[in-house]
C-alpha cells in the first residue's frame, strides 16, 4: 500500500529517507485520482544515486515508468529527464511532467548507505509554479568577492533579490552555476531581481566589493 496519501489541499509532501546499498527504497503516493501533474525536487543527498518515477491506477500495484523533464540544474552539471535518472551528490535537480495515474512512487537505489531529502508536489495543472505551502522567509547576506550560495536546500516557488542601496559596487548573480563578474546578471546599488525557481541553493552571488550587501525573499 502506498505510504503517504495526498488530499485536497495538500499539494506537497516532504521526505527524508535512507536508502541500503544496492536495495531499492521506494516512496509511494495515493493522489487520489485529484492531481495531474507531478514535480519532484531533491534538496540533498550524500552519495550519488539512480532514481526512478513511476505511477500506476491499481491499487499502487502494476507499477509503470513515466518520463519526468529536467527543470532545475545545480552546480552546472547535467542531469538528463526521462524514467531513470542518475544524481549526483553535488548536483540535486528538479523534475516534472503528467501524472498519469492515482499512483505514484519514487524508487531510490545506491551504490551504498545513503540518505536523500526533497519534495514531491502534486498540481491539479501542468507547471511547477504552483501553489505551495503558502510560507516563505527572508533574510540579508554580505556578499564578498567570491561566488556563494544565496540559501542553502530550501525548497521554494520564487526569490527576490535587492542589493542595498548603500553599496559601492556590482553584484552579480548566477541561476544554477557559480555566480561571476564576467556573466552574471548585474545588480547595482537598489536594484531588486525576482527569479521563479524551485530551491534558492540554485541562486548564487557575487560581489565586486567585500562589504557589499543584499536582502533576499523566498515564497513556497
Amino acid at each position: 500500500m502506498p505510504n503517504a496519501s495526498v488530499g485536497a489541499g495538500s499539494l506537497y509532501r516532504t521526505f527524508s529517507t535512507s536508502v541500503t546499498g544496492y536495495v531499492p527504497t521506494a516512496l509511494s503516493y495515493d493522489t487520489l485520482g485529484l492531481y495531474k501533474w507531478v514535480t519532484v525536487t531533491l534538496i540533498s543527498m550524500n552519495i550519488n544515486n539512480t532514481l526512478d518515477f513511476m505511477t500506476s491506477n491499481y491499487e499502487g500495484s502494476s507499477w509503470n515508468q513515466v518520463p519526468l523533464t529536467r527543470t532545475v540544474s545545480a552546480g552546472g552539471a547535467t542531469v538528463a529527464s526521462g524514467t531513470t535518472v542518475e544524481t549526483t551528490a553535488k548536483n540535486p535537480g528538479t523534475w516534472h511532467g503528467p501524472l498519469p495515474g492515482r499512483y505514484f512512487r519514487l524508487y531510490y537505489t545506491a551504490n551504498s548507505a545513503s540518505t536523500v531529502t526533497g519534495q514531491v508536489t502534486f498540481s491539479q495543472s501542468g507547471g511547477i509554479q504552483e501553489l505551495g505551502s503558502g510560507t516563505g522567509g527572508n533574510g540579508k547576506l554580505v556578499v564578498g568577492t567570491s561566488s556563494k550560495t544565496l540559501l542553502a536546500g530550501q525548497i521554494c516557488r520564487s526569490v527576490t533579490i535587492k542589493a542595498s542601496r548603500d553599496n559601492t559596487g556590482v553584484l552579480y548573480v548566477g541561476i544554477g552555476a557559480a555566480a561571476t563578474v564576467a556573466a552574471g546578471l548585474e545588480l547595482h546599488a537598489g536594484e531588486a531581481f525576482t527569479v521563479d525557481i524551485g530551491n534558492t541553493g540554485n541562486v548564487y552571488v557575487i560581489g565586486t566589493n567585500a562589504t557589499d550587501y543584499l536582502t533576499y525573499a523566498w515564497v513556497n
